[in-house]
């Protein structure tokens, strides 16, 4: 099994770590295809990078799952919820964030996962689980 890559050495900058934004995506030689098959450059200046709403620091990945609401409560999210977190333990995280906006029925999943809320962000709390 693959190591996720090692986190971003930007403590002191926010605006630098965390999730990215589709603009943030790699494109590794700043091209993509067009409708047509050809190659268009997609270089841009964009602003700071969005660091996700349950952003706690560099070191500590920002997670964002979803189940689908056809096959949610069937014990999926919290499968997820544990590969996802096994992996970051295995890469050498020392914890993981997420953020779970009030009345968000996997709050409880979360929380009988060891999260714990660390903050809010506006009708969300943030949470975070050390990895043991």
């Amino acid at each position: 099994m693959g190591r996720l890559p090692p986190p971003e050495d930007t403590a002191s900058d926010q605006t630098t770590a965390g999730a990215q934004t589709p603009a943030d995506s790699d494109n590794s030689d700043d091209t993509e295809a067009s409708d047509d098959g050809n190659a268009t450059d997609t270089t841009a200046e964009v602003g700071p990078r969005f660091t996700g709403y349950g952003w706690v620091a560099a070191d500590i990945p920002e997670l964002s799952l979803a189940v689908l609401p056809d096959h949610q409560s069937q014990g999926i999210g919290g499968m997820l919820l544990d590969v996802v977190c096994t992996l970051a333990k295995m890469s050498g995280f020392p914890a993981v964030s997420l953020s779970v906006e009030d009345g968000n029925g996997a709050a409880r999943l979360y929380h009988d996962r060891d999260f714990v809320a660390v903050g809010r962000n506006g009708d969300a709390d943030i949470l975070v689980r050390r990895l043991k």
